[in-house]
């Protein structure tokens, strides 16, 4: 997707990735993914399987 895609943010901090994103990264429903945060960007990357002691949550982030 080559246009940018502009969403809100809720008051629970949840922001809805759009099927079309979804599809393209081939994330399903139940997937885990990885949230990160580098340099001001939030990345999120879908992971095939958790690595033990990798569920760190070093930026004091609330993860539900």
């Amino acid at each position: 997707m080559s246009k940018p895609i502009y969403k809100l943010v809720d008051s629970k901090g949840r922001v809805l990735i759009p099927k079309a994103l979804r599809e393209t990264a081939h994330m399903e429903y139940g997937d885990i993914v990885r949230i990160g945060l580098s340099s001001g960007r939030i990345t999120v990357t879908k992971v095939d399987i958790v690595e033990v002691g990798d569920q760190t949550n070093t930026h004091n982030i609330p993860v539900f």
